[in-house]
């Protein structure tokens, strides 16, 4: 009995399998060092990558950051030998072209982290996600149609592969257009991401085992893949190409439809934060930074709306601003959003703005303000609470709070109020300077209000020379501005030009 030595290059589809596979292990371990709650459906795989958040934007999010990024290289690079041995020994084709993009995108990715070059990141993520996909749907659909039309498809395996790359490819490239539009399918945004990389990876791996069928089969010069010998009859020339024919047509509509993903991050370090809300309309604010509290109950002040993650309540608008939105459901009830920084950013010392818009009407209550990070362990009012500005119903007057414990453990308050116009008419920068017994809050160039440990008196506890975390709201009803009524729109928006933390 013979046994034919096998060669390095027969085995390189395993070798490459593996190669990809990786991913997997690499992303289990750096979830598993990362800094606080990382969530699969939260979360977006980029910020496994980022190298520095952390509640003062100086400490990895992950110890393990530069493995995440060396396994997306290692990927991209699998990709390119892929494509370099599908191609020989005929000249280029379409399907490893779509190949050979998709792996310069994915080198991309992980060589260029998104929180230091986001427009190089977004562009590498699009070519993975849109050409991974289209030569998956190529390959897949060209191999299953040799199967049905030319040579034998009796083998199980490849039959199955064939058609897990087509059903792959094309849940990539669906989910890339749902993920840029904000449609998360109750996935969150880093489960729609998921799904689509996921996608690319399961269409690879199944087109690497059909190697024995790519290349025993003679090549079709159309699609560069082992699906020449059709039957003549019958229009064989149009069928043994349906596979390139699909997958270029996809390229095209993805090309056309533009090479944006997600959002831009929030850049962190260094004590300082900066988000500009730079995005396709639809997506959702940066992960690196913003979380959400969610639900109803009062909120302490009897409000009325339920806060949720919804794009229709939280999403950017494709201007370069973000939108929170307070939305009257069919039933009479109202959605909004909380965003905050709580667990990803915090700062002591130093000045935060944000340039906002603020809604108007009947029972609306829209705020930029700051929270004690302890909030958890010592509860509230004792943790502090700085409000930079709120403005009730029809925002013709500011106000600017600072909320402490008493020596008894009451609650204080003091600040200042005043009439501002045109708060809801046009984009005005709110902005507090934090110093070591003093708190400056202001309007544009104006001071609002100016504190200190001696103004606030003696009995009151001054508890702001600590860590404090940022949050952005628009609730609904409560004891504030009252109860909604007829003269309450149906949706009402603020929108968030920029957020920005200074250090002192």
């Amino acid at each position: 009995m013979f046994h034919v030595k096998r060669s390095w290059t027969d085995r390189l589809p395993q070798i490459l399998v593996i190669a990809v596979l990786q991913f997997f292990v690499c992303e289990y371990l750096v979830v598993g060092s990362w800094r606080g709650n990382y969530g699969y459906g939260q979360n977006l795989i980029s910020d496994l990558g980022v190298p520095y958040c952390g509640m003062q934007g100086t400490e990895p999010c992950s110890t393990s950051w530069m493995l995440m990024n060396g396994s997306v290289v290692v990927v991209g690079l699998a990709f390119l030998t892929a494509a370099a041995w599908l191609r020989r020994p005929a000249r280029p084709r379409a399907a490893t072209l779509f190949l050979t993009v998709s792996g310069i995108g994915v080198i991309i990715v992980g060589l260029v982290p998104s929180n230091t070059g986001w427009s190089a990141h977004a562009l590498g993520a699009s070519l993975f996600f849109l050409f991974g996909g289209c030569f998956a749907v190529t390959v897949g659909l060209a191999t299953s149609s040799a199967g049905v039309w030319g040579m034998p498809a009796t083998n199980l395996r490849r039959t199955a592969a064939s058609w897990i790359a087509t059903v792959s490819g094309c849940i990539a490239i669906a989910g890339y257009f749902a993920f840029e539009n904000g449609w998360h399918l109750g996935l969150g945004p880093g489960g729609m991401e998921r799904a689509t990389a996921y996608s690319v990876i399961a269409g690879f791996v199944s087109i690497m085992l059909l190697e024995k069928d790519l290349r025993r089969v003679p090549r079709n010069r159309t699609t560069g893949l082992g699906v020449d010998r059709l039957r003549r009859s019958g229009g064989g020339n149009h069928r043994r190409s349906v596979g390139t024919s699909v997958g270029a047509a996809l390229a095209l509509v993805a090309m056309t439809t533009g090479c944006s993903i997600g959002h831009a991050e929030a850049v962190v370090g260094n004590g300082s934060m900066s988000d500009d809300f730079d995005g396709p309309s639809g997506s959702a604010p940066s992960s690196v930074v913003w979380s959400y509290d969610l639900g109803g109950g009062g909120w302490g002040n009897e409000e009325v709306q339920d806060y949720t993650d919804d794009p229709r309540n939280v999403r950017l608008d494709g201007d370069g601003h973000l939108e929170i939105n307070a939305v009257r459901g069919a039933d009479g009830g109202f959605t909004s959003a909380r965003l905050t920084t709580k667990g990803k950013f915090d700062f002591t010392e130093g000045r935060a703005e944000a340039r906002i818009k603020l809604p108007a009407g009947q029972g609306l209550h829209p705020a930029f303000w700051l929270l004690g990070s302890d909030v958890d362990e010592v509860g509230w009012p004792r943790s502090g609470e700085i409000d930079v500005i709120e403005t009730v119903n029809d925002a013709a007057d500011y106000s600017c709070t600072l909320h402490g414990p008493t020596a008894d453990g009451d609650h204080w308050q003091q600040g200042g109020s005043g009439p501002w116009p045109a708060l809801s008419s046009d984009f005005h920068t709110y902005w507090v300077q934090r110093a070591p017994g003093s708190i400056t809050m202001g309007i544009d160039g104006t001071t609002t209000c100016s504190l200190t440990p001696a103004s606030v008196g003696a009995q009151n506890a001054w508890v702001f020379d600590k860590p404090f975390f940022l949050l952005l709201n628009v609730a609904v009803g409560g004891k504030y501005p009252g109860p909604t009524d007829a003269r309450t729109p149906d949706t009402s928006t603020m929108l968030v030009d920029y957020v920005r933390v200074t250090p002192a």
